[in-house]
């Protein structure tokens, strides 16, 4: 198996040799490292690109997140339900305010 550095130098920088300035070596290199990880097809990992694995690697092992349920919005940490008072310099309390009461949903 062949090193990347070494693929690296074979493919790129000797077949170009001399090189003028030091921002072609960059430009290219920059090229070639988005070639890499973006077209080229490694065997090793089924015959497509390092950026396409990767991506497949997170969504086959990440979790969907979910909305949470709105009741569960209601609930402290001790499991208790709740509603929490929207305006607290208001002398009316919400429905359920302080009890284990969850608040009626409106539509």
């Amino acid at each position: 198996m062949e090193s990347t550095i070494g693929l690296f130098n074979t493919e790129l920088i000797k077949p170009r040799q001399p090189w003028k300035t030091l921002p072609d070596v960059e430009l290219t290199t920059a090229a070639y490292v988005d070639w890499y990880n973006h077209r080229q097809l490694h065997g090793e990992i089924g015959h497509v690109p390092p950026v396409e694995y990767e991506n497949n690697h997170y969504l086959a092992t990440t979790k969907p997140q979910g909305t949470p349920n709105v009741q569960d919005l209601y609930r402290t940490r001790n499991g208790s339900r709740h509603a929490v008072r929207a305006d607290p310099g208001s002398s009316e309390d919400p429905p359920g305010w302080m009890t284990n009461e969850a608040p009626e949903q409106r539509d």
